[in-house]
Protein backbone atom coordinates (compact mmCIF):
# COMPACT_ATOMS: atom_id res chain seq x y z
CA UNK A 1 0.00 0.00 0.00
CA UNK A 2 1.42 3.17 -1.02
CA UNK A 3 1.43 6.64 1.76
CA UNK A 4 1.68 10.13 1.31
CA UNK A 5 3.62 12.99 2.81
CA UNK A 6 3.25 16.29 1.45
CA UNK A 7 3.96 19.81 1.88
CA UNK A 8 4.47 23.16 -0.36
CA UNK A 9 7.49 21.69 -1.55
CA UNK A 10 7.06 18.24 -2.06
CA UNK A 11 4.84 15.06 -2.36
CA UNK A 12 6.54 12.00 -1.20
CA UNK A 13 5.47 8.06 -1.73
CA UNK A 14 6.25 4.98 0.34
CA UNK A 15 5.40 1.16 0.05
CA UNK A 16 4.45 -0.10 3.00
CA UNK A 17 6.35 -3.23 1.04
CA UNK A 18 9.73 -3.43 1.98
CA UNK A 19 9.05 0.54 3.83
CA UNK A 20 10.65 1.17 0.26
CA UNK A 21 10.61 5.27 -0.71
CA UNK A 22 9.30 5.23 -4.03
CA UNK A 23 8.93 9.04 -5.08
CA UNK A 24 9.87 12.57 -4.36
CA UNK A 25 8.24 14.79 -6.49
CA UNK A 26 8.86 18.70 -6.77
CA UNK A 27 5.28 20.20 -6.71
CA UNK A 28 5.99 23.13 -8.58
CA UNK A 29 6.81 21.65 -12.03
CA UNK A 30 6.02 17.70 -10.76
CA UNK A 31 9.59 16.69 -11.16
CA UNK A 32 10.36 13.42 -9.96
CA UNK A 33 13.62 13.06 -8.46
CA UNK A 34 13.30 9.26 -7.44
CA UNK A 35 13.89 6.32 -10.48
CA UNK A 36 10.89 4.70 -11.54
CA UNK A 37 11.94 1.07 -10.87
CA UNK A 38 11.81 0.03 -15.12
CA UNK A 39 13.30 -3.41 -14.15
CA UNK A 40 14.99 -3.26 -17.71
CA UNK A 41 17.84 -1.47 -15.67
CA UNK A 42 16.74 -2.30 -11.98
CA UNK A 43 13.35 -2.64 -10.71
CA UNK A 44 13.94 -1.44 -7.04
CA UNK A 45 13.84 2.41 -6.05
CA UNK A 46 15.13 3.10 -2.54
CA UNK A 47 14.95 -0.55 -0.48
CA UNK A 48 16.57 -0.51 2.93
CA UNK A 49 19.11 -3.19 3.24
CA UNK A 50 18.79 -5.47 6.72
CA UNK A 51 20.04 -7.23 8.64
CA UNK A 52 22.73 -7.91 5.96
CA UNK A 53 24.23 -5.38 3.54
CA UNK A 54 25.87 -6.73 0.51
CA UNK A 55 26.77 -10.41 0.20
CA UNK A 56 28.28 -13.11 2.25
CA UNK A 57 30.71 -15.29 1.03
CA UNK A 58 28.85 -18.12 -1.10
CA UNK A 59 25.65 -16.48 -0.18
CA UNK A 60 25.65 -18.31 3.78
CA UNK A 61 26.73 -17.64 7.43
CA UNK A 62 27.98 -19.54 10.11
CA UNK A 63 26.02 -19.04 13.70
CA UNK A 64 26.40 -21.22 16.96
CA UNK A 65 27.81 -24.03 15.16
CA UNK A 66 25.00 -23.79 12.28
CA UNK A 67 25.39 -22.78 9.06
CA UNK A 68 22.68 -19.94 7.62
CA UNK A 69 21.83 -19.45 4.04
CA UNK A 70 21.35 -15.72 3.17
CA UNK A 71 20.62 -13.52 0.22
CA UNK A 72 22.20 -10.36 -1.07
CA UNK A 73 21.39 -7.39 1.31
CA UNK A 74 19.17 -9.82 3.67
CA UNK A 75 15.15 -9.89 3.35
CA UNK A 76 13.51 -6.64 4.94
CA UNK A 77 13.07 -5.24 0.98
CA UNK A 78 11.11 -8.01 0.53
CA UNK A 79 8.44 -7.98 3.29
CA UNK A 80 5.44 -6.16 3.84
CA UNK A 81 6.04 -3.46 6.20
CA UNK A 82 3.14 -2.83 8.95
CA UNK A 83 2.18 1.34 9.05
CA UNK A 84 2.38 1.74 12.69
CA UNK A 85 2.27 5.79 13.24
CA UNK A 86 1.36 8.71 10.70
CA UNK A 87 1.09 12.33 11.16
CA UNK A 88 1.15 15.15 8.39
CA UNK A 89 5.16 15.13 8.51
CA UNK A 90 6.15 11.76 9.65
CA UNK A 91 5.56 8.35 8.94
CA UNK A 92 7.50 5.22 10.90
CA UNK A 93 6.78 1.10 9.63
CA UNK A 94 7.83 -1.97 11.49
CA UNK A 95 8.89 -5.02 10.78
CA UNK A 96 9.33 -7.92 13.40
CA UNK A 97 10.88 -10.93 13.63
CA UNK A 98 8.90 -14.19 12.87
CA UNK A 99 9.01 -17.84 12.14
CA UNK A 100 10.76 -17.77 8.34
CA UNK A 101 13.13 -14.80 8.84
CA UNK A 102 14.44 -17.01 12.25
CA UNK A 103 14.76 -19.79 9.47
CA UNK A 104 17.59 -17.51 7.61
CA UNK A 105 18.47 -15.22 10.56
CA UNK A 106 17.84 -16.87 13.93
CA UNK A 107 17.51 -13.68 15.80
CA UNK A 108 14.86 -11.75 17.18
CA UNK A 109 14.15 -8.01 16.02
CA UNK A 110 11.80 -5.38 15.23
CA UNK A 111 12.95 -2.54 12.47
CA UNK A 112 10.96 0.31 12.63
CA UNK A 113 11.65 2.95 9.25
CA UNK A 114 10.76 6.28 9.42
CA UNK A 115 10.15 9.18 6.70
CA UNK A 116 9.77 12.84 8.14
CA UNK A 117 9.06 15.46 5.39
CA UNK A 118 10.20 19.43 6.76
CA UNK A 119 10.37 21.55 3.41
CA UNK A 120 12.57 20.30 0.97
CA UNK A 121 14.06 17.91 3.16
CA UNK A 122 13.24 14.18 3.46
CA UNK A 123 14.56 12.61 6.71
CA UNK A 124 15.14 8.60 6.60
CA UNK A 125 14.79 7.14 10.22
CA UNK A 126 15.95 3.40 11.11
CA UNK A 127 15.53 1.85 14.99
CA UNK A 128 16.40 -1.58 15.14
CA UNK A 129 15.44 -3.38 18.75
CA UNK A 130 16.48 -6.44 20.71
CA UNK A 131 13.48 -7.79 22.54
CA UNK A 132 15.70 -10.98 23.52
CA UNK A 133 18.84 -11.32 25.35
CA UNK A 134 21.22 -12.55 23.10
CA UNK A 135 23.38 -9.93 21.57
CA UNK A 136 21.69 -9.11 17.70
CA UNK A 137 23.99 -8.78 15.06
CA UNK A 138 23.02 -6.96 12.13
CA UNK A 139 24.24 -4.31 9.26
CA UNK A 140 21.67 -2.09 7.73
CA UNK A 141 22.01 0.37 5.07
CA UNK A 142 20.05 2.66 2.23
CA UNK A 143 19.75 2.10 -1.63
CA UNK A 144 17.98 5.14 -2.75
CA UNK A 145 18.47 5.58 -6.71
CA UNK A 146 18.08 9.07 -7.80
CA UNK A 147 17.24 10.10 -11.45
CA UNK A 148 20.40 11.19 -13.78
CA UNK A 149 20.16 12.71 -16.28
CA UNK A 150 17.81 14.98 -14.35
CA UNK A 151 16.97 17.78 -17.26
CA UNK A 152 15.72 15.38 -20.18
CA UNK A 153 19.54 14.66 -21.38
CA UNK A 154 20.07 11.71 -23.74
CA UNK A 155 22.44 10.18 -20.98
CA UNK A 156 24.03 11.03 -17.74
CA UNK A 157 27.73 11.76 -19.36
CA UNK A 158 28.63 15.36 -17.62
CA UNK A 159 26.41 15.01 -15.10
CA UNK A 160 29.01 14.14 -11.47
CA UNK A 161 28.91 13.94 -8.06
CA UNK A 162 30.47 16.12 -5.49
CA UNK A 163 31.93 15.09 -1.93
CA UNK A 164 31.57 17.79 0.30
CA UNK A 165 35.12 18.60 1.78
CA UNK A 166 37.14 16.31 -0.29
CA UNK A 167 40.06 16.98 -2.37
CA UNK A 168 40.26 12.96 -3.68
CA UNK A 169 38.04 9.74 -3.06
CA UNK A 170 39.62 6.60 -1.75
CA UNK A 171 37.87 3.92 -2.67
CA UNK A 172 37.82 -0.30 -3.47
CA UNK A 173 35.47 -2.06 -5.89
CA UNK A 174 33.76 -5.56 -6.07
CA UNK A 175 33.36 -8.58 -8.28
CA UNK A 176 31.51 -8.76 -10.56
CA UNK A 177 30.63 -12.51 -10.50
CA UNK A 178 30.19 -12.62 -6.48
CA UNK A 179 29.41 -8.79 -5.05
CA UNK A 180 32.29 -9.51 -2.89
CA UNK A 181 34.54 -6.56 -1.70
CA UNK A 182 38.26 -5.90 -3.28
CA UNK A 183 39.99 -4.93 -0.33
CA UNK A 184 43.01 -5.09 -1.94
CA UNK A 185 42.42 -2.28 -3.99
CA UNK A 186 43.06 1.38 -3.08
CA UNK A 187 41.47 3.41 -5.85
CA UNK A 188 41.95 7.09 -5.93
CA UNK A 189 39.87 9.36 -7.39
CA UNK A 190 41.38 13.02 -7.98
CA UNK A 191 38.35 15.95 -7.44
CA UNK A 192 37.86 19.69 -9.22
CA UNK A 193 36.36 21.49 -6.74
CA UNK A 194 35.17 18.36 -4.74
CA UNK A 195 33.72 17.17 -8.20
CA UNK A 196 34.22 14.09 -10.15
CA UNK A 197 32.13 14.06 -13.41
CA UNK A 198 30.89 11.06 -15.51
CA UNK A 199 32.92 9.84 -18.46
CA UNK A 200 32.10 6.35 -20.67
CA UNK A 201 33.04 3.63 -18.81
CA UNK A 202 32.82 5.50 -15.21
CA UNK A 203 30.84 2.73 -13.99
CA UNK A 204 31.98 -0.28 -15.56
CA UNK A 205 33.91 -1.09 -12.57
CA UNK A 206 30.45 -2.17 -10.65
CA UNK A 207 30.39 -0.27 -7.35
CA UNK A 208 32.32 2.19 -5.47
CA UNK A 209 32.94 1.74 -2.05
CA UNK A 210 34.20 4.30 0.36
CA UNK A 211 35.20 3.66 3.86
CA UNK A 212 36.37 5.91 6.40
CA UNK A 213 33.82 8.17 7.01
CA UNK A 214 35.96 10.56 4.21
CA UNK A 215 32.49 12.63 3.71
CA UNK A 216 28.82 12.86 5.72
CA UNK A 217 27.72 14.38 2.39
CA UNK A 218 27.06 13.49 -1.20
CA UNK A 219 25.46 15.28 -4.14
CA UNK A 220 24.73 14.63 -7.34
CA UNK A 221 25.13 17.63 -10.01
CA UNK A 222 24.26 18.97 -13.54
CA UNK A 223 27.09 19.28 -16.27
CA UNK A 224 27.03 22.72 -14.68
CA UNK A 225 27.95 22.05 -11.46
CA UNK A 226 24.91 22.46 -9.34
CA UNK A 227 23.45 19.95 -7.18
CA UNK A 228 20.03 19.30 -7.63
CA UNK A 229 20.22 16.08 -5.31
CA UNK A 230 22.05 15.82 -1.59
CA UNK A 231 22.42 13.22 1.09
CA UNK A 232 23.46 14.17 4.29
CA UNK A 233 24.71 11.20 6.58
CA UNK A 234 26.67 9.98 9.63
CA UNK A 235 27.52 6.30 8.58
CA UNK A 236 31.02 5.21 8.47
CA UNK A 237 30.95 3.97 4.95
CA UNK A 238 28.58 4.63 1.36
CA UNK A 239 28.67 3.42 -1.84
CA UNK A 240 28.00 4.75 -5.29
CA UNK A 241 26.67 2.35 -7.86
CA UNK A 242 24.91 2.46 -11.59
CA UNK A 243 24.40 -0.89 -13.48
CA UNK A 244 27.81 -1.79 -15.19
CA UNK A 245 27.22 -1.46 -19.08
CA UNK A 246 23.90 -0.22 -19.03
CA UNK A 247 24.14 3.63 -19.05
CA UNK A 248 21.12 3.39 -16.72
CA UNK A 249 19.47 6.71 -16.13
CA UNK A 250 20.06 6.86 -12.40
CA UNK A 251 22.79 6.49 -10.04
CA UNK A 252 22.45 5.20 -6.22
CA UNK A 253 24.46 7.25 -3.39
CA UNK A 254 24.52 4.91 -0.35
CA UNK A 255 25.14 5.40 3.06
CA UNK A 256 25.91 1.47 5.03
CA UNK A 257 26.58 0.57 8.43
CA UNK A 258 28.44 -2.56 7.18
CA UNK A 259 28.73 -4.07 3.69
CA UNK A 260 29.76 -7.25 1.80
CA UNK A 261 32.53 -9.66 2.76
CA UNK A 262 35.45 -9.49 1.61
CA UNK A 263 37.06 -11.61 -2.04
CA UNK A 264 39.94 -12.61 -0.40
CA UNK A 265 39.10 -12.19 4.04
CA UNK A 266 39.53 -15.44 5.62
CA UNK A 267 41.55 -17.24 8.28
CA UNK A 268 42.19 -18.86 11.97
CA UNK A 269 41.49 -16.91 14.87
CA UNK A 270 43.79 -17.69 18.12
CA UNK A 271 42.82 -16.95 21.14
CA UNK A 272 43.87 -17.66 24.91
CA UNK A 273 40.87 -20.14 25.37
CA UNK A 274 41.62 -23.26 22.62
CA UNK A 275 45.06 -23.85 21.10
CA UNK A 276 43.48 -24.79 17.69
CA UNK A 277 41.93 -21.54 16.96
CA UNK A 278 38.83 -20.79 14.96
CA UNK A 279 38.71 -20.53 11.25
CA UNK A 280 36.41 -17.85 10.16
CA UNK A 281 35.46 -17.06 6.00
CA UNK A 282 33.98 -13.99 6.15
CA UNK A 283 33.45 -11.23 8.07
CA UNK A 284 30.28 -12.30 9.74
CA UNK A 285 31.98 -15.28 10.96
CA UNK A 286 34.61 -13.20 12.17
CA UNK A 287 32.89 -10.92 14.25
CA UNK A 288 30.63 -13.48 15.97
CA UNK A 289 33.74 -15.51 16.95
CA UNK A 290 35.35 -11.97 18.21
CA UNK A 291 32.46 -11.04 19.82
CA UNK A 292 31.56 -14.77 21.59
CA UNK A 293 35.62 -15.05 22.54
CA UNK A 294 35.33 -11.62 24.24
CA UNK A 295 31.70 -12.70 25.81
CA UNK A 296 33.66 -15.83 27.05
CA UNK A 297 36.94 -14.76 28.86
CA UNK A 298 34.71 -11.30 30.29
CA UNK A 299 37.10 -8.87 28.93
CA UNK A 300 37.14 -6.20 27.54
CA UNK A 301 33.01 -6.21 29.36
CA UNK A 302 30.56 -4.99 26.58
CA UNK A 303 28.98 -1.71 27.71
CA UNK A 304 26.02 -2.33 26.52
CA UNK A 305 25.58 -5.97 28.10
CA UNK A 306 23.89 -6.29 31.67
CA UNK A 307 26.39 -6.80 33.98
CA UNK A 308 25.80 -10.76 35.65
CA UNK A 309 26.88 -12.92 38.24
CA UNK A 310 26.20 -16.12 35.84
CA UNK A 311 29.36 -18.28 35.63
CA UNK A 312 27.80 -20.46 33.34
CA UNK A 313 29.27 -20.13 29.94
CA UNK A 314 27.38 -20.90 27.03
CA UNK A 315 29.44 -19.59 24.24
CA UNK A 316 30.68 -20.74 20.69
CA UNK A 317 28.82 -24.60 20.73
CA UNK A 318 31.89 -25.94 21.56
CA UNK A 319 32.84 -28.11 24.42
CA UNK A 320 35.75 -28.08 26.62
CA UNK A 321 36.85 -24.40 26.56
CA UNK A 322 38.87 -22.82 29.06
CA UNK A 323 41.03 -20.08 29.89
CA UNK A 324 44.47 -21.57 28.84
CA UNK A 325 47.22 -20.63 31.75
CA UNK A 326 50.13 -20.31 28.87
CA UNK A 327 48.96 -18.30 26.14
CA UNK A 328 52.33 -18.03 24.63
CA UNK A 329 51.07 -20.39 21.70
CA UNK A 330 49.03 -17.69 20.12
CA UNK A 331 52.77 -15.82 19.12
CA UNK A 332 54.04 -18.94 17.24
CA UNK A 333 51.08 -18.47 15.01
CA UNK A 334 51.90 -17.96 11.53
CA UNK A 335 49.28 -17.19 8.99
CA UNK A 336 50.10 -18.16 4.39
CA UNK A 337 49.83 -14.34 3.52
CA UNK A 338 50.30 -11.97 7.15
CA UNK A 339 49.78 -12.18 10.52
CA UNK A 340 48.08 -9.92 12.81
CA UNK A 341 47.83 -9.44 16.57
CA UNK A 342 44.61 -7.47 17.18
CA UNK A 343 44.46 -5.82 20.61
CA UNK A 344 40.74 -5.04 21.75
CA UNK A 345 40.83 -3.15 24.85
CA UNK A 346 37.05 -1.63 25.15
CA UNK A 347 33.65 -2.10 23.48
CA UNK A 348 31.62 0.91 23.46
CA UNK A 349 28.73 1.26 21.56
CA UNK A 350 28.23 -2.13 20.62
CA UNK A 351 31.78 -1.32 18.57
CA UNK A 352 35.47 -2.22 19.53
CA UNK A 353 38.39 -0.27 20.12
CA UNK A 354 41.90 -1.20 20.35
CA UNK A 355 45.31 -1.51 18.09
CA UNK A 356 46.46 -3.70 15.58
CA UNK A 357 50.16 -5.08 15.46
CA UNK A 358 52.38 -6.44 12.49
CA UNK A 359 56.02 -7.73 13.45
CA UNK A 360 55.62 -6.65 16.90
CA UNK A 361 54.69 -2.84 15.72
CA UNK A 362 52.09 -1.02 15.71
CA UNK A 363 50.44 -0.39 12.44
CA UNK A 364 47.11 1.66 13.61
CA UNK A 365 44.67 2.43 16.19
CA UNK A 366 40.47 1.37 15.59
CA UNK A 367 37.42 2.81 17.06
CA UNK A 368 35.43 0.54 15.24
CA UNK A 369 34.70 -3.05 13.20
CA UNK A 370 34.97 -1.49 10.17
CA UNK A 371 38.23 0.25 11.11
CA UNK A 372 39.73 -2.99 11.71
CA UNK A 373 38.29 -4.67 8.78
CA UNK A 374 40.23 -1.34 7.14
CA UNK A 375 43.23 -2.25 8.66
CA UNK A 376 43.52 -5.82 8.20
CA UNK A 377 42.61 -5.96 4.49
CA UNK A 378 43.89 -3.26 2.89
CA UNK A 379 47.48 -3.67 3.97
Amino acid sequence: MRYVLENDTLRVEIDSFGAELKSVKRKSDDKEYMWYADKKYWGRTSPVLFPFVGNCRNKEYRYGGKTYAIGQHGFARDMEHTMESQTEDTIWFSLHSDEETMKKYPFAFVLKIGYNLTGNELKVMWKVENPDTKTLYFSIGAHPAFLCPFNGEENKLGYGLQFAGLKEVHHHGNTPDTGLAVMSEDIVIPLEDEKVYFTPGFFDRCTYMVEGKQTGEVSLVTPDGKPYVTMDFDAPLFAIWSPEGKDAPFVCIEPWYGRCDADDFDGTLFSCIRKKGFSFHNFTSFIILTEEILDFVGKPQSFQEKRTFNKEKKYLRIENLHIQEDCSYIYEQHGAYATYDIIIMTRRKSDWQGIVKKDEEVIGEFKSILELMHLLVVR
